[in-house]
Parts: C-alpha cells; sequence; structure tokens
C-alpha cells in the first residue's frame, strides 16, 4: 500500500563504529536511501497547503487583504502537523534512525499535532505574505535600499522557520524558548542560515519562471528536495549548540 509500515525492509541501524559519510557524499546517500520516505512526507504536505492556496487566490481575486490574512491563518493551521511530519522525516533520516517509515511518521505526528498547529498558523501567516508582496512586485515602487531590507527580512524569517520546526519535532520547548534558540542559530552561524534561505529563493524561483516545464520536476523532488538541503546545510550548528544526539530527552525520537 501507499502508506503501509511493511512495503519494504526498515532503514538499517548504523553501528557507532561506522563513520558517516560528510558532505555532498552524505546528502547522496540519505536521497538515495530514503526518497521514497522523503517524497510521501511531502505528498501529505501539499495535500493539506491546498485550503492555503485556494484562500491566497481568492484574496488575490477579491483584493482583499483581510481575506489574505484568514487563509493564510487557517491553512497554516491545517499544514502544521504535515509540515512537523515532513521536518521530522528528514531529521530522522539525518540521525539515521532505524524502523519503517510510516509508522515512525504516524507516532511523530500524534506526539507533534497540537503543539504545531500555532507554528503552522505563524507559518501560514508569513508563506500568504510573501505570496502577496510576490505577486504585487511589479507594482511596488520600492527603492534598492528598501528592496534590500525586504529580502533580508524575508531570508532572517526564512531561517528562523527552519530553526523553529526543526527543534519543535526534536525537543520539548516552550515556543518562547524556541524562538530564542532560532535567533542564537542564526547568530552563531549566519553564512549557513543565509545559504539554507537562498537554496530556497533559488529552487522556487527557478521553478516559478520555468513554468509549466519545470512541474515534471517538481512531481519528483516537491518540497521535500528544498527542504532537506536546507535541512542539511543547518543541521551542523544546530546539532552542535543544542546537543541533539548525546542528550536524553522527554520525546524520545
Amino acid at each position: 500500500m501507499f502508506f503501509s509500515s511493511d512495503e519494504k525492509e526498515p532503514r538499517q541501524i548504523i553501528t557507532e563504529d561506522t563513520p558517516r559519510k560528510t558532505g555532498f557524499a552524505r546528502l547522496v546517500e540519505v536521497i538515495v536511501r530514503d526518497f521514497w520516505d522523503f517524497w510521501r512526507a511531502g505528498l501529505l504536505f501539499l495535500l493539506t497547503c491546498l485550503p492555503l492556496f485556494l484562500g491566497v487566490y481568492f484574496a488575490f481575486a477579491s483584493g482583499n487583504p483581510i481575506v489574505l490574512l484568514f487563509a493564510g491563518a487557517l491553512g497554516g493551521l491545517l499544514m502544521g502537523p504535515q509540515l512537523s511530519g515532513l521536518f521530522d522525516t528528514v531529521l530522522c533520516s539525518l540521525r539515521d534512525k532505524p524502523g519503517f517509515w510510516w509508522y515512525i511518521y504516524r507516532s511523530h505526528w500524534k506526539q507533534n499535532a497540537l503543539c504545531s498547529l500555532l507554528p503552522g498558523m505563524l507559518t501560514g501567516l508569513y508563506g500568504s505574505a510573501v505570496l502577496y508582496m510576490l505577486y504585487n512586485f511589479h507594482h511596488s515602487s520600492l527603492n534598492p535600499g528598501a528592496l534590500a531590507l525586504l529580502l533580508l527580512g524575508f531570508v532572517f524569517a526564512c531561517t528562523l522557520l527552519f530553526y523553529l520546526w526543526m527543534q519543535l519535532v526534536r525537543m520539548e520547548l516552550s515556543l518562547p524558548q524556541i524562538l530564542k534558540n532560532s535567533v542564537l542559530l542564526l547568530l552563531l552561524s549566519p553564512q549557513r542560515g543565509l545559504a539554507a534561505a537562498l537554496l530556497q529563493i533559488a529552487y522556487y524561483g527557478i521553478f516559478w519562471l520555468f513554468q509549466p516545464y519545470s512541474s515534471a520536476l517538481f512531481t519528483i523532488s516537491n518540497v521535500w528536495f528544498p527542504c532537506l538541503c536546507s535541512v542539511f546545510l543547518l543541521y551542523k550548528p544546530f546539532e552542535d549548540y543544542l546537543n541533539l544526539e548525546e542528550i536524553s530527552k522527554n520525546k524520545i525520537k
């Protein structure tokens, strides 16, 4: 079955004596090994994004920003648990967690669903605001300085959201503490944060510019590929600062 727990052998345990690959070789390794898991997690997330996309479309058609805010908030609430599932799938892969994907996904989804609602709403509001700015960009008359500040704010917010979701699925922390950690992580490694945000911009920018030809590639890479690459870039400062693979957590992953 499409989401069966026994459709394949579980991911094998990587012993402590087995050194992990690094760099591009490590990225290729996890993609080859867990491609099907990434793709399904990305598809589940995309399906729950449909209300958000429809709401944003009607907001553009009506020209009513209130509709846009409502669509972003409600759509974000619906997609939050599935976004946590996508980040959890990526982080479990990078940690070489053994087991069947669907069983792990369902178990962690139940743990994270409730605490994902508010972050999901914030992410939905952020995403709808970005879409609105892009849609009206050609009507704007921003000077280069204002445009640079706008792009800088986008990069900053994008990186903070990645760190937020990475912590949400790995740790039992309050939202203010998660936000504080996200800012500290960004300050500790700004070059990785910038690279992760620029990767998102490049991926979705290429998808937008080369429509409809890019749609064929999107059916394969959907949202999991840019998510994996960005998390891969952010994982080292994330793990070093929070010491995730050494400490014992209340929420076992």
